[in-house]
């Protein structure tokens, strides 16, 4: 529960209390965010979001695609360290200690620069380097390689494995050869 202090009343959600702030208050949303009051209801609303697995703090909440917790527009594992810990330097990555990245402990949280994060991540072993790498295997390049089939106007057929290379030297556009299978007469189709 989060409790307007000039007028006791609760709120389930920390956004009602500031749009509550905003109303009947006229109080402006971006400078109550600023208050000490708003900064501890955001912390104990974000450590609702979290539960504990072995010593980390698993987000709960929404996932970004890369699969980051976020909260709002925000990176909450950056959102925690600039509540727990302080300001974030510009070009400055937050970094796990845990390597897992819904994790939102601060304790597991440090500042890095991208050098400092792959450095760390070559250390732990979790890049793919070397054989690790599965763009370097024979195997996988060949299922990687998309092969193309191109008829011409006239209907001669023609096959290539780079559409790119083959579409500068016809002089055609890639991308309506790609994307809409052909131009210029011509007709196009990945095989494969």
């Amino acid at each position: 529960m989060f409790k307007c202090k000039t007028c006791s009343v609760n709120f389930e959600k920390l956004r009602y209390l500031t749009f509550h702030m905003r109303m009947k208050h006229n109080i402006d949303s971006n400078q109550y965010k600023k208050t000490t009051e708003y900064i501890n209801y955001l912390k104990i609303q974000l450590m609702d979001m979290t539960v504990k697995r072995d010593n980390c703090l698993i987000w709960k909440g929404y996932v970004f695609a890369d699969g980051y917790g976020g909260y709002s527009t925000k990176r909450v594992h950056r959102l925690i360290y600039e509540l727990f810990i302080g300001p974030i330097p510009e070009k400055m990555f937050v970094c796990h200690k845990c390597d897992v990245p819904l994790c939102v402990n601060p304790s597991h949280l440090f500042l890095g620069t991208n050098k400092d994060n792959m450095s760390d991540m070559k250390y732990k072993k979790r890049s793919l380097s070397g054989k690790l790498n599965p763009a370097t295997r024979e195997d996988v390049k060949k299922k990687l390689r998309k092969d193309w089939t191109c008829i011409n106007p006239q209907g001669i057929v023609f096959e290539t494995s780079n559409l790119k290379l083959f579409c500068e030297t016809n002089n055609l556009k890639y991308r309506s050869m790609m994307e809409a299978g052909g131009g210029k007469g011509w007709k196009c189709k990945r095989v494969n």
